[in-house]
């Protein structure tokens, strides 16, 4: 394909998204907007550093579980008998 039609394919189709991921903001629909971010992010992740999606996201998780807070490193096996593994 050629490179320029390629990149004006890109472009219009990012710009239709632009706009209407900014209609769904405007009307407060943030799940999608979240979402593409998300991937968006992800993306950016894989190019920059050249890893796979699953070991940026693992590596995500075990920071999460390690610094985050309580209410992430919970987990409860039993009801009323909850597990603190990070403490």
């Amino acid at each position: 394909m050629n490179p320029r039609l390629r990149i004006s394919i890109i472009t219009g189709v990012s710009a239709v998204l632009a706009v209407w991921l900014g209609w769904q903001l405007a009307c407060g629909n943030f799940l999608l907007a979240a979402i593409v971010g998300a991937v968006a992010c992800a993306a950016l992740v894989r190019l920059a550093t050249g890893f796979t999606i699953d070991v940026v996201l693992l590596g995500l998780v075990l920071a999460g579980y390690i610094v985050g807070n309580r209410g992430f490193a919970q987990f409860i096996l039993v009801p009323g008998l909850p597990l603190f593994p990070a403490e």
